[in-house]
């Protein structure tokens, strides 16, 4: 436990010294662009590494059968990072608001940012050059139950067949997208939030609640349920 501990801590470390670096990239007035975007690139990976070792380590204090209130306090660390990363998140989507919206190009220490470097931050207009860019979504939480499938897929299935969306952050989009405690998160959160594990959570989800199916099955009984209310108030 100690060492999955220690490990976590120092993968923290690096992931809050990297968003802080971030911060002060952005903080100045002549930005360097080359250095935002790879410091962005390390956060996302940072970010992915971190809640590799939160997972590891809730696994094994449920396993060790740890007091509720330790269970809790982990979620609540887990969810300070998350916002860390999703502050992060939204202020490079503003960057590249600000950039879609016809900023000049801006002083980069002795050199000017091209048309052409710029180009790295186009939006979805541009085939294939979106580096970070994710849709900005109010997403209607999916709860786990068989009758709200079909509305939550139709919701999150324009994020999972983009393919300038990168899979970590479609990991992060899942999450936002299901509802805390619910068994739609419990299937989210029971794999590694990896990019290698994104397709086994959409397999595992539609298993779950999206099989053909299962879905006619849940249909047929409301409306049996509704036939039959409706000749009981008759």
């Amino acid at each position: 436990m100690e060492a999955l501990k220690k490990e976590r801590k120092v993968k923290r470390s690096v992931f809050t010294k990297s968003v802080k670096n971030l911060e002060e990239l952005l903080a100045v007035e002549e930005k360097e662009w080359h250095s935002i975007e790879v410091t962005w690139e390390l956060i996302k990976e940072y970010y992915t590494a971190v809640q590799v070792s939160e997972e590891k380590v809730y696994v094994a204090l449920q396993e060790a059968d740890a007091d509720e209130k330790v269970l809790e306090e982990e979620l609540d660390v887990k969810g300070e990072y998350y916002k860390t990363y999703t502050n992060a998140r939204l202020r490079i989507e503003d960057l590249e608001r600000q950039l879609r919206g016809g900023m000049q190009p801006v002083a980069c220490g002795t050199t000017v940012v091209s048309e052409v470097s710029q180009s790295r931050y186009q939006l979805p207009d541009s085939q294939g050059n979106r580096k970070f860019k994710l849709p900005v979504i109010e997403f209607k939480q999916f709860d786990g139950d068989v009758r709200h499938w079909l509305s939550f897929w139709a919701q999150f299935k324009k994020i999972h067949e983009d393919l300038d969306i990168d899979l970590n952050d479609k990991i992060s989009y899942l999450i936002q997208a299901t509802l805390p405690g619910s068994r739609a998160r419990q299937v989210v959160e029971s794999f590694p939030a990896m990019q290698e594990n994104y397709a086994k959570i959409i397999d595992s989800l539609k298993s779950r609640f999206g099989r053909e199916d299962l879905q006619i099955e849940v249909y047929v009984r409301e409306l049996l349920k509704l036939i039959l209310d409706n000749a009981i108030s008759l």
